[in-house]
Formats: C-alpha cells, structure tokens, sequence
C-alpha cells in the first residue's frame, strides 16, 4: 500500500493512525507528534479518519496581514502589539513557535515574525521539525541556489506534508523569509525510521548506531522530568489521565509508553538541533513545531533548558480563536498566545 510519506491527516484523525505510523506494513504519513494537532481541539480520537489525500483539495495561503492578528501575554493576559512582541523576541536566544498544522494564519504569522526577527538581529536560524537531519544537504543546497524550492520538497517529499500543496502555501514562505533577511535553515527532527526504532527498540537500540547516522538524532536528556508531559501524553491519546479511575489498565500503559519512545526522541532531536545552532553561533533560532512539544513546558522546550541552561527561551502558542482576551485555558500554556482567527469568529 503507498502513501506520502509527508502527508500529516487533519486533526482528530491524527490520533488514529498514529500506532500505524510507528507499527510494522502500511503507515498513514503521520508523525506521532501530530498527537500536536489534538491539543486543545480533542480529547479522543474521532470516529472516522480523514478523507484519503486524493479527494481533499489543496490548502491555500492565508492573504491576510499576520502583524495585526490579537497577540496576548500568555501569564498575564495583556494584549501585545507587533513591536512588543519584537521586542521580546528581540532579548532571547531561542523562540519555539507552537503550530496547529492546519492553521493557514498561523503559518503566516510563522514566516513573518521570523523574517522581521531574523533582520532584526542580523541573523539567525529558522529550525523546522518538518525536516529531518538527514535532510539538510538538500536544505543546504536549496539555500545556495543549487536546487529550487520546488525541487527541495520533492526530495525531502514534503510536498504535502500537512495537507495536499501545504508545503508551497505553508512552509516554503517560512524558509524564504529566513533566507531573505540573512539567516539560514535548520532540519531539526528525527529521521522517521529510527524513531519507528526507539518505539520498537528502545533508547539503547538507538545508541548503538554508528556514526554518522547516531548524529541524526539524539537521545532524551536525564535532567529532564517529563512525568508532566507523560501524563499529557496519555490524556491526548486515550482521554484519560494516569490519575484517572477510568485510566488506562497496566498493559495500555505499557503500550503508550512505547510510543512515548518516539515522543520524545522527536522531542530530543529537536531541542538538540536548536542547542547545536545556538552552540555555532546563531544569534537566535526559531523552531516550527507541532504545539503539543511546547505548550505548558512540553519535552521540546525542556530538551532545549536542559541542554544549553543559559539560554533564554520564549515559547509563543498559535490558537485557533478569536478576540483580545486569553481564554482560561490558555493561562500559562505559552509566553505568548496568538489568536489566529484574528478580532472576529470568521476572521481568516
């Protein structure tokens, strides 16, 4: 059975094809990061999948102006304008960008704040989890003209990864903002194959890979305490929490444990990736990643501390909601809440 290996289902389904994506014969495309796509939209996996890629239409760009979308402080619930949030981003090292990987307006507000950041400091990195490590000479030769962008996405077969023609509308815009204004791009995830490893291996499987395919990942950190993001974890997957009397049984435990396996190598990976670019001078990097690793401190942004505990981080959520006042929900969930659907209900 074939499939596009880039091609990330719509939100609820994602949760369904997620064993299948780890598990042996045919996979769905998914990343077990899409349990991302859930967060904060579903707490159980749908009764139905998504309809096969072949009969959703292509997705389209968003045409609006991402500066004017509501930017809220995620602590205290203040609204922020464009400058502000500049600003902030303007005195951190890192900025880890949490996405619904459907979210057209997001997508945008992604390409614009890191092109105005990285001119604005003169440089910089954009990380994306939706490239792989071993991706990055073709990222390279893309970035110095070797190749075209239509070429690169053909290569890293990313053409659709978050929907039929994301990758042209969505990410293709994230990258040429980086480029444009002088900075450079990171593939900062794991390769597909060995996360399926550390879900069917283990961690040690993976540190017995030679070099150089042992610097295509990297392990999850022993300074991390990831019980929190664990029990999230389950929530998203099953409904439930570990605390819960209607929880998951010992054996359906032992089961999502495996597949947190993989979790968190992605997690690892890319606070590694965003470590090392710190490490070789970048004055700031932005990570697009799948929300579910960075709201509310997820392993992604922990991975990140753990590593380089000098850094200063800010951490920006992209919600899909409307209006200048933080939901309840989102109260710590990030730094900064973005409102994607802008001042009213049918913005966007």
């Amino acid at each position: 059975m074939s499939r596009p290996r880039r091609l990330v289902p719509a939100l609820s389904a994602t949760i369904l094809g997620l064993t299948g994506l780890l598990g042996p014969g045919c996979s769905t495309g998914m990343r077990v990061a899409d349990a991302d796509d859930t967060a904060g939209t579903a707490t159980t996996p749908a009764a139905t999948p998504a309809a096969p890629p072949a009969t959703r239409p292509p997705v389209t760009a968003w045409t609006g102006d991402p500066r004017t979308l509501p930017l809220l402080d995620g602590r205290t619930g203040e609204p922020l304008d464009w400058a502000a949030v500049l600003a902030r981003v303007g005195g951190v090292d890192a900025v880890i960008i949490g996405e619904l990987h459907d979210d057209a307006a997001g997508h945008a507000f992604q390409a614009a704040i890191t092109g105005d950041a990285i001119a604005a400091r003169g440089g910089g990195a954009a990380a994306l989890e939706m490239l792989e490590r071993d991706e990055q000479a073709i990222v390279d030769d893309w970035l110095e003209g070797i190749i075209d962008a239509p070429r690169m996405a053909a290569l890293t077969e990313s053409e659709d990864w978050a929907g039929p023609g994301s990758w042209a509308a969505w990410y293709q815009p994230i990258l040429d903002a980086a480029r444009d204004a002088g900075g450079t791009v990171v593939a900062a995830n794991a390769p597909r194959r060995y996360v399926r490893l550390a879900r069917s291996a283990g961690y040690g499987r993976l540190a017995e890979l030679p070099a150089p395919r042992r610097g295509f990942l990297a392990l999850p950190s022993d300074a991390v305490d990831d019980s929190g993001y664990f029990d999230r974890f389950v929530g998203v997957m099953t409904g439930h929490t570990t605390q819960d009397d209607a929880g998951p049984d010992e054996a359906a435990l032992a089961r999502l444990r495996d597949t947190f396996r993989a979790q968190r190598t992605w997690d690892a990976t890319m606070g590694d990736s965003v470590a090392r670019a710190l490490g070789r001078g970048a004055p700031l990097v932005l990570l697009m990643v799948g929300q579910f690793h960075s709201d509310f401190e997820g392993a992604t942004v922990l991975e990140l501390k753990a590593r380089v505990p000098w850094a200063r981080v800010l951490v920006i959520s992209m919600q899909k909601r409307s209006g200048r006042v933080l939901d309840e929900a989102d109260l710590g969930r990030a730094d900064i809440i973005v409102h994607t659907l802008g001042e009213a209900a049918d913005a966007g």
